[in-house]
């Protein structure tokens, strides 16, 4: 019987993308919901196409269904090249009447992302703690007992916090704390000191713990004591190189820079978790080509937490939720590997049972294996359904479009010795055999290196539902959009970083010196009342000391 009470959000047969074509004349690529789901990837050189395709993708996404508050697309975009992305995604969401849900996350907006968000109690600690290392660069197997030993004292560090503080966190804080914990700001003795009062505090807190306390919440709190007292007990050379290793880590979310992102109470907090169940677009805007760490690092929690409000989701039939995509730009620099749960191999795969989608964009196969490594890299691009394969002179890429497009024959007769074969071919007679001539049957890739070589912007090979089987390449028709510029939020002249660096000095930097003249000394003045000091004659020559 047919389910009369078919909601649209089962229709994954929608068409969501449809991108016009210069050639084959009048063709379009069209993408459904269901194809989105599976995953796609843009590859090319600079200058290849990738970002204005990538412009006619995200724009055709916000305005999809733009005025269903349950079907509008949940999107996080990262904008990390600062072309323009943060402006024509505002210019595009008002014409679509969703100004309201644009967020961007820059050093000068309202907003900040919260460095703990979701350690709300002991049990989510191992959650917490596994996508804030996952942000950090992967390390070699030669580092795994340090990487160990910091998600350890993380743990221990991040509980100790949870138990004795309760409501909102506040990361500058929680960080201070963790340097705290490691001895490192600490005026009345390391936590590693038993007579220290931090250490007096904690353990007499253990103690205090009643026996009827929880069965699961004991078995934490055990951990955590039990992780403090290992630490402890570390000698001094092991301790200091474990202090050594997690402030390195921290660094990643310490300084200046990092604070603009993830400093300021008074800012509101972006919760992805809320992109997904809202329908709001967030834009993640960093620039990589000055903060390529800070990009990276933060780019990568912001896609773990994706990851895990994907997860989270309670879908039925009758609540299928909304579908919610992430659009990653360079994508190299947020690529995560590893075995972990934040994992792009492990969560790619199962994004479309939570109907979240992935597009990215990569100059070649090459920058993900310096990433992922060449197997990781491998395993990565077989849960990617859909590509747009650009001008390219990458082997890896050739390689990739031989599998994908297979080979073509090719017939010639060539001059040749009786039973001559060559390595890449085949000999075969052809009807009356000379001893000097042979048929020659080559195989030759369909889109070999050559092929990609010689594209045109905006020209690319496409792999979809619908074009695989296509003998030539689309040249799809770029979209230059002149965006109004994002500046960030509307700042008071008085209170920008210039103007209060210059208060600073004249309140509270010493005045400009100055020579101590006699009283009996006569002040020349020119004929506009101004000092004349090339007059001045009779001085002091000493000067203040200046307490710098």
């Amino acid at each position: 019987m047919e389910n009369t009470n078919h909601s649209p959000n089962h229709d994954l047969s929608s068409t969501i993308l449809r991108l016009p074509c210069y050639e084959p004349a009048g063709r379009h690529i069209t993408l459904d919901g269901e194809a989105l789901t599976r995953n796609t990837l843009l590859t090319g050189a600079i200058g290849s196409g990738k970002t204005s395709t990538l412009n006619h993708v995200l724009q055709q996404l916000i305005h999809f269904r733009a005025s269903d508050a349950e079907s509008k697309l949940g999107l996080i975009v990262f904008d990390f090249k600062r072309d323009g992305s943060a402006g024509r995604v505002r210019q595009w969401a008002e014409s679509a009447g969703r100004a309201q849900d644009v967020e961007v996350l820059d050093e000068t907006s309202n907003t900040r992302l919260e460095l703990f968000e979701g350690l709300d109690s002991l049990e989510d600690l191992e959650t917490i703690v596994e996508a804030l290392c996952a942000s950090a660069p992967k390390e070699g197997y030669e580092n795994k007992y340090w990487e160990c030993a910091r998600q350890k004292r993380l743990t221990t560090a991040l509980g100790l916090y949870r138990l004795v503080h309760e409501g909102p966190l506040y990361g500058p804080e929680v960080l201070s704390f963790i340097q705290d914990f490691l001895g490192l700001n600490t005026s009345g003795g390391s936590y590693r000191d038993a007579n220290s009062k931090e250490f007096r505090l904690f353990d007499g807190l253990f103690k205090a713990i009643p026996d009827s306390t929880p069965e699961q919440l004991r078995v934490e709190v055990d951990a955590i004591e039990s992780g403090l007292n290992e630490f402890k007990d570390l000698d001094c050379r092991t301790a200091s190189n474990e202090v050594s290793t997690i402030t390195n880590f921290l660094s990643l979310f310490t300084g200046p820079s990092k604070y603009k992102y993830l400093g300021g109470k008074k800012k509101k907090v972006i919760r992805v978790k809320e992109v997904i169940e809202s329908g709001k677009i967030l834009v993640v805007s960093i620039p990589a080509l000055r903060q390529p760490s800070l990009a990276a690092s933060l780019g990568r929690l912001i896609k773990s937490r994706f990851y895990a409000a994907l997860q989270e989701r309670e879908l039925s039939y009758d609540t299928p939720g909304r579908l919610a995509g992430i659009i990653m730009d360079e994508y190299p620099l947020v690529a995560t590997g590893g075995a972990s749960a934040q994992s792009d191999v492990t969560q790619l795969q199962a994004m479309r049972s939570m109907r979240g989608f992935a597009i990215a964009a990569t100059q070649g196969f090459e920058a993900l294996r310096r990433v992922l490594g060449s197997s990781e890299s491998t395993a990565l691009l077989a849960q990617i359904d859909q590509h747009f394969i650009f001008q390219s002179k990458e082997a890896a890429v050739a390689d990739f479009t031989e599998a994908l497009w297979g080979d073509r024959y090719q017939e010639r007769r060539v001059a040749g010795l009786d039973g001559a074969e060559s390595k890449e071919s085949a000999v075969y007679s052809s009807g009356i055999e000379s001893s000097r001539q042979k048929t020659v049957i080559q195989r030759r890739p369909r889109v070999g290196l050559k092929e990609l070589a010689c594209l045109q912007p905006g020209e690319a090979w496409v792999w979809t539902p619908s074009t695989h089987n296509s003998v030539k390449p689309y040249w799809m028709v770029p979209l230059h959009t002149a965006a109004s510029p994002y500046k960030g939020e509307v700042v008071d002249a008085s209170a920008t970083s210039q103007a209060w660096e210059a208060k600073l000095r004249s309140e509270a930097l010493p005045r400009e010196r100055k020579r101590k003249r006699s009283r009996e000394a006569p002040v020349d003045l020119d004929d506009e009342g101004v000092y004349n000091s090339d007059s001045d004659s009779e001085f002091d020559s000493s000067w203040e000391d200046v307490p710098w």
